[in-house]
C-alpha cells in the first residue's frame, strides 16, 4: 500500500508530464493488443484479455473518464473490426462485442474511480500530516518543511522566526473548553494575516503557540513588527459573546546562519520566548550566550540525582551567634556539590533549576536527613545547637512533607525545637493557603519557622499575622549597604522593630565587617551570621572553630 501511495504521489506531482507521455503510449498499447489478437487467430483465443492492461493503466493515470474512454476504444478495436476467426473470416455478432466492451468500460470506470478515491484519501492524509485538524492551520511539520526549503535557497526568503504564545490560553480553556482555544488561535491568525498580508507565514505548531516566518531583514524591522502584533492583540476577542483579553509574549530568532537545522531554529525561538517570560518582557531575541549558560545548568541538573547517589553532595554549616553575648546558638546547613572534575559547583548554578523540577523533593529530603544526622552526632558530643535548613515552594506543596520531616526527627532522636526551617517570602505566594497550612502544621509540632530574605518579597506584611513563624532573617542585600546607605539602615531598623513588636526573633545575614556587626547589635538585632563571624565550613571543622571562638570571647 505504501509503494502504491508513493507512486500515486509521484504521478500527481508530475501529472501533466505523465499524461502527455501516457496518452500516445496507451493508444499504441491498444493498437498492439489489436494486432496481437488478429495475428494469433482472432477473438476466439485468450489474447483478447490483454486489452485489460491499457484500460487499467488509463484508469490509473487519467481517472474514471480515461478508463471509460480506453474501454470504449478497446471494445471497438476488438469489436466490429475483429473477426471471431481470422482464417474463416467469421464476424462477431453485435451483442457479443458490445457485451465485451461493456465489461471493458466497467473495468476502466472502476479502476479510475478507485484510483481517484485513493488519490483523494492520500491528499487528505498528507494535508492532515501538515495541518492542525482543529484550526486548519499549517502545523509544526509544515513549519519544519518551510524552514528546510528556506534554508537551501541562497537568498533565504525568510530571515526571522517568531513564536507567539497566548499566555492565558489555559485559563480560557478551563473556563470555556478546548474548542475556545482553537477558535481563538484561528481568530488571531486571521487578524494578523489581514493586517500583514505579505511577507509572512503563520503556523499553529503548539497548542498555545503560533509560529511566524517573516522576510524582515533587520532587528529594528522585526522589533517594529512585534510591536505591531502587540498593538493588534490589544483589542478583546469574543467567544460566546464574552470579550476575552489575550496575554501575548513573543520569542524571536534571526536566521542569519544557514547551518542551523529547522528544529534548532524552533528551539531557539522557544528559548527566546522562555527568556521573555522570565524577564516579564513582551518579547525577546535569542541570545546564544544565555542559552549556553542555561544548557550547562540543565546538564548539571541532569547529573544531580547521580550526585546524590555517588556522595558528591555535602553540607557546609555556617555558624549563627547571639548578638547579645556573642555565643554560638546554631548553624545553617548549606548545600555544596563536589563535581567529579574537581570543581566545587556553586549552589546558585543548580538549586534554582532543581526548585523548578521534581528533583527538589529528594534533594530536600537528602539535605534534611544529612543535617539531622549531623545534629544528632553533635548532640552526642555535647554540643547544644540548633540547625536551620532551607526548604522550597515545592516542599510546602508536597502533601506528606510534614510527615517526612517528623519521621526524620524521630529517626535521629532530634527534638523538634532544635530544627528551624527557612522559607522565602516568594514561596508563600504560590498556592498560599496550602503553603500556610503546611507551615502551620510544622510549627504546631514545635519546629521553628523562619522567613528568609525578609524585605525582598511582596507578601511580608500580608502573611506575618497568619504564618506561625518565630524568626525573620533580614536579607543580606540590606546589610551590605548598611555602612554607606542611610535608607538601608532605616529599613533594617524598621524590620527589627516590626519583628520584635510581633514577638519574632530577628536574624541579620551577610554580616561582613565588625562595624556592621556592632551597628546591628546596637539596633537590637537578636542573631547574626556572615563571613565576619565565620564562613560556611564542613562539619568536622566546627568543633575547632568553636574552641578558638571561645578563647576569643
Amino acid at each position: 500500500m505504501d509503494r502504491v501511495s508513493s507512486w500515486i504521489t509521484v504521478i500527481e506531482r508530475h501529472s501533466n508530464v505523465f499524461r502527455l507521455a501516457a496518452a500516445p503510449a496507451i493508444l499504441v498499447m491498444i493498437g498492439t493488443v489489436y494486432l496481437l489478437v488478429y495475428y494469433t487467430g482472432g477473438i476466439k483465443y485468450v489474447y483478447s484479455h490483454s486489452m485489460y492492461i491499457p484500460i487499467i493503466l488509463s484508469g490509473f493515470i487519467f481517472g474514471a473518464r480515461g478508463g471509460v474512454a480506453a474501454g470504449i476504444l478497446g471494445g471497438i478495436a476488438l469489436g466490429p473490426f475483429m473477426p471471431i476467426d481470422v482464417t474463416t473470416g467469421e464476424s462477431q455478432e453485435l451483442l457479443n462485442w458490445l457485451y465485451r466492451m461493456f465489461f471493458f468500460i466497467i473495468v476502466g470506470l472502476i479502476t479510475g474511480a478507485m484510483v481517484s478515491a485513493l488519490i483523494t484519501h492520500i491528499k487528505h492524509v498528507e494535508w492532515l500530516a501538515h495541518h492542525d485538524y482543529n484550526t486548519n492551520l499549517p502545523n509544526r511539520l509544515s513549519l519544519i518543511k518551510a524552514l528546510e526549503e528556506s534554508g537551501i535557497k541562497e537568498d533565504r526568503m525568510y530571515r526571522s522566526l517568531m513564536v507567539l504564545s497566548i499566555e492565558n490560553l489555559q485559563n480560557i480553556i478551563a473556563g470555556f473548553g478546548l474548542e475556545s482555544a482553537d477558535r481563538l488561535v484561528s481568530d488571531v491568525v486571521r487578524d494578523l494575516s489581514d493586517r500583514f498580508p505579505d511577507s509572512f507565514l503563520f503556523f499553529h505548531h503548539h497548542p498555545q503557540h503560533i509560529a511566524i516566518l517573516a522576510k524582515l531583514t533587520t532587528r529594528q524591522k522585526i522589533t517594529d513588527f512585534m510591536d505591531d502584533i502587540l498593538e493588534v492583540m490589544k483589542h478583546p476577542y469574543e467567544y460566546e459573546n464574552v470579550p476575552l483579553h489575550l496575554d501575548v509574549r513573543i520569542g524571536c530568532v534571526y536566521m542569519a546562519d544557514k547551518a542551523h537545522s529547522p528544529t534548532s531554529l524552533i528551539n531557539r525561538a522557544e528559548y527566546a520566548l522562555s527568556e521573555a517570560r522570565q524577564k516579564v518582557h513582551d518579547y525577546d531575541f535569542y541570545d546564544e550566550s544565555i542559552d549556553n549558560k542555561g544548557t550547562g545548568s540543565l546538564a548539571l541538573l541532569g547529573s544531580l540525582r547521580k550526585a546524590m547517589e555517588k556522595s558528591q553532595l555535602e553540607l557546609h554549616y555556617q555558624p549563627k551567634v547571639d548578638m547579645n553575648n556573642n555565643r554560638l546558638i546554631g548553624v545553617e546547613a548549606l548545600l555544596r556539590w563536589n563535581h567529579p572534575d574537581g570543581k566545587m559547583i556553586p549552589p546558585g548554578m543548580f538549586i534554582p533549576h532543581a526548585e523548578n523540577s521534581s528533583l527538589i523533593q529528594p534533594l530536600s529530603e537528602w539535605v534534611l536527613e544529612t543535617a539531622l544526622k549531623q545534629l544528632a552526632e553533635w548532640k552526642r558530643l555535647g554540643l547544644d545547637l540548633k540547625i536551620a535548613v532551607n526548604i522550597s515552594t515545592r516542599n510546602l506543596l508536597q502533601s506528606n512533607f510534614d510527615n517526612t520531616v517528623m519521621h526524620l526527627l524521630d529517626q535521629y532522636g532530634v527534638h523538634h525545637e532544635d530544627l528551624e526551617l527557612e522559607v522565602t517570602e516568594t514561596s508563600l505566594m504560590h498556592n498560599p493557603e496550602e503553603a500556610l497550612t503546611m507551615l502551620n502544621n510544622l510549627s504546631d509540632s514545635g519546629i521553628s519557622i523562619a522567613i528568609d530574605d525578609f524585605g525582598t518579597g511582596y507578601s511580608s506584611l500580608q502573611y506575618l499575622n497568619t504564618i506561625s513563624a518565630s524568626v525573620i532573617k533580614i536579607d543580606q542585600s540590606f546589610i551590605r549597604d548598611l555602612a554607606k546607605n542611610n535608607s538601608s539602615r532605616h529599613i533594617i531598623e524598621s524590620a527589627i522593630a516590626l519583628g520584635h513588636s510581633l514577638d519574632f526573633k530577628v536574624v541579620s545575614e551577610g554580616i561582613e565587617s565588625g562595624e556592621d556587626y556592632t551597628q546591628l547589635g546596637e539596633m537590637g538585632c537578636d542573631f547574626g551570621q556572615g563571613y565576619f563571624i565565620a564562613r560556611p565550613m564542613p562539619a568536622d571543622q566546627l568543633a575547632g572553630w568553636m574552641e578558638k571562638r571561645e578563647e576569643n570571647v
